[in-house]
């Protein structure tokens, strides 16, 4: 890891960095994109996304865990499925 105050002086470094973001979202887009990603942004939403939607599993994945579930005894009741 780098620490951030060996390059920018302490609470600039965050100012600086929010910047560049900024920068790089204005960028110009290629043809068919929407938004430009900074790294990291992808799974923040993909994170935010599953945490309030779920998570969509194949049949035979959801098949597989419901067979574990039941061999450990477990209570996946109160998990919904959808399909």
């Amino acid at each position: 890891a780098l620490d951030p105050r060996c390059s920018a002086p302490e609470g600039n470094f965050r100012e600086r960095v929010s910047t560049l973001i900024d920068e790089m979202h204005s960028a110009p887009k290629a043809v068919g994109s929407n938004r430009i990603y900074v790294p990291g942004e992808r799974e923040w939403e993909n994170q935010q996304r599953a945490l309030s939607q779920g998570i969509a599993l194949p049949p035979d994945v959801w098949e597989t865990l419901h067979e574990a579930a039941k061999l450990s005894k477990l209570d996946i009741t109160s998990y919904q499925t959808k399909g």
